[in-house]
């Protein structure tokens, strides 16, 4: 009812399973990896648990259109079932036939055996993914760990993915249950939403369904958050009655009251007008301005006797020594009983230092107080200020920060004319070009291993989204560009307006594979060894074969680490844009020069962002 109102292509808060509205965070992007690693994994149990409405069904649908395409699934979504039952389900669901009239446990289990023995000959591995696993009986249970000793010499035939809910967890720690518990692999825990991942969910959302703009502010996030306790259906649900609610009230802005009329509806029970602590969010931030003003008063009053202390307090600035104001004495016994305020000369702005780096983006967080750094009392060098700063520069009007400049810029570095392209998409425009775009979220770190030019999306003090592009990075300072007008920003400046999301151009290789693992034969394993043939400079000859062996998963491993990538000799994506890279394209942008130069400088960060 309410997409026109807003904008909106579709409706952004629906609670279906659909892969596109999945937001990301860093531990859904954990889980996913851990998944998908287990696809590919000899055998054993992978578990999944979460909360209810974390997001588990979801995340199971992104799998499944992620999986290799040499795996095969059965996904049973109804485990409420007798052993023979859930045989026959499995069967089913991978389309072994049996005989109808032989309906036992050792019919169902000898057919599955022949299945995977058939499967493990052709190279593909099959997976049982089970949802809802915490509604298992015992009985399945211990027939599902069986299914586990079907294998080989070399290694099991059945990689099986439990996901449930948190009693989950407490079923498998039964005693009787404890063969099949030390038979999981990994396991991973879903947690709640922070304040911060909840909002870039519903940006997130709202980006999908045609909207860059946010309906929401900052006051009605914290009561979405607050209510929903961070669980990600609930968030969705709330969200979609607060726009409804805004909707039916002609409000293109939804506010903390309509939040509160929405969960009251969705709940039947008044929701409190505000749940966080006063002296959570306004305490610190009342303390942090009376230090402020106490210390600039202090600097500004404190009685000095005579121009030869401000002397001499100017000559142990210049020596090296560390010089307070309180360190200052007077000369004479008189002006400690004196009841008259001395003169004192002014201080300029310039001459008190304030260091907030460290204050957070959120008021509702642990707020840490501004340090008070004194400076030489004669010095009259004014301190260096970026200016404009970036909320000024995002607030001008002046200066173009929409989807189609942003991407028009990014196209031109890679000499493309972004407006002389077909597609009502920046993508569909990029693969008219010869090019592919990769969506994707991380930190600078992320970025600096990918070395491409991105457009990115920043989020000023009246959650206005701006898109620009990154066009370089040198240490720990950034080209920020406005439709061709480029300015220098720290990152630190960044990071309360960027919320991880970027975008990325790169150029496909001439294979129709997403990604290329080991095992596989034809032209894609052909064009990675002629690939790294060339980027290690060894000349290609007529007799390659075109087999990913364990050799050429070697070198891909090898070239992974050199580039900080994940080391599993899986070429997917990024490692094929690095691939891009090391050929050394002239034609090809990148953001830094030579990352490789900067190896060892970068190497603790670029640990840290590994998935």
């Amino acid at each position: 009812m309410y997409t026109s109102h807003f904008g909106l292509k579709e409706i952004p808060f629906s609670i279906s399973p659909d892969p596109r509205y999945l937001y990301m965070s860093q531990r859904h992007r954990e889980a996913l990896a851990h998944l998908l690693y287990g696809t590919q994994q000899a055998g054993g149990f992978i578990q999944l648990t979460g909360e209810v409405g974390t997001g588990k069904t979801t995340l199971t649908r992104a799998l499944l259109q992620q999986l290799p395409k040499n795996v095969d699934v059965a996904l049973l979504l109804n485990p409420k079932q007798s052993a023979l039952e859930f045989l026959q389900s499995i069967c089913d669901e991978l389309r072994i036939p049996y005989e109808n009239n032989l309906h036992s446990i050792k019919t169902f289990v000898d057919a599955l055996n022949n299945y995977l023995l058939d499967a493990h000959k052709i190279h593909r591995h099959t997976v049982l993914l089970i949802d809802e696993a915490q509604n298992l009986t015992v009985d399945v249970l211990e027939q599902i760990r069986l299914l586990t000793n079907l294998e080989t010499n070399q290694r099991k035939l059945l990689q099986i993915i439990l996901v449930g809910q948190p009693e989950l967890r407490i079923l498998l720690a039964r005693k009787d249950l404890r063969q099949l518990a030390q038979r999981i692999t990994a396991r991973y825990h879903l947690l709640p939403l922070s304040e911060r991942e909840t909002l870039e969910l519903i940006q997130h959302r709202l980006s999908i369904a045609g909207q860059s703009r946010m309906f929401f502010n900052p006051a009605a996030i914290r009561q979405i958050h607050n209510f929903s306790k961070g669980i990600p259906r609930l968030i969705i649900i709330l969200c979609d009655r607060a726009m409804l609610g805004a909707y039916s009230e002609g409000k293109f802005i939804v506010d903390p009251k309509i939040v509160r009329r929405a969960a009251k509806e969705v709940t039947g029970e008044t929701v409190a007008e505000n749940k966080t602590p006063f002296g959570k969010i306004y305490k610190p931030a009342i303390a942090a301005s009376i230090m402020i003003v106490v210390a600039s008063a202090l600097f500004l009053f404190w009685p000095l006797s005579s121009d030869k202390q401000i002397e001499s307090a100017s000559n142990a600035s210049h020596a090296g020594q560390k010089v307070l104001a309180s360190e200052i004495k007077p000369e004479t016994e008189r002006h400690k009983k004196t009841t008259s305020v001395a003169k004192s000369p002014s201080l300029t702005r310039q001459q008190i230092q304030v260091d907030t780096t460290e204050q957070p983006l959120f008021v509702d967080e642990e707020v840490t107080l501004p340090v008070i750094k004194p400076v030489s009392l004669v010095s009259t060098t004014p301190v260096r200020t970026t200016v404009p700063d970036l909320n000024t520069l995002l607030n001008d009007r002046n200066l173009k920060s929409d989807t189609g400049s942003a991407y028009a810029e990014l196209f031109a570095l890679w000499s493309k004319d972004y407006y002389s392209a077909k597609g009502s998409s920046a993508c569909e425009k990029a693969n008219r070009l010869g090019l592919s775009c990769w969506h994707n979220k991380g930190t600078w770190n992320n970025l600096r291993i990918i070395n491409r030019p991105a457009v990115i999306v920043l989020i000023d003090s009246d959650n206005i989204r701006h898109n620009v592009v990154i066009k370089s990075m040198k240490g720990q300072q950034v080209s920020l560009s406005f439709a061709g007008k480029t300015f220098n920003f720290a990152i630190t400046e960044l990071d309360p307006y960027w919320y991880g999301s970027f975008v990325v151009l790169w150029r496909q290789p001439p294979v129709n594979l997403d990604s290329i693992h080991p095992g596989v034969r034809g032209n894609a394993a052909l064009w990675l060894k002629q690939t790294l043939n060339k980027v290690e400079g060894i000349p290609n000859s007529d007799e390659l074969d075109n087999l990913f062996d364990q050799d050429l998963e070697m070198r891909v491993k090898a070239f992974q680490k050199e580039r900080y990538l994940n080391e599993d000799g899986v070429v997917g994506k990024q490692t094929m844009i690095h691939l891009n890279t090391a050929l050394n394209d002239p034609t090809i942008p990148v953001l830094l020069k030579n990352m490789l130069d900067s190896k060892k400088q970068n190497e603790k960060q670029s640990l840290l962002v590994r998935q």
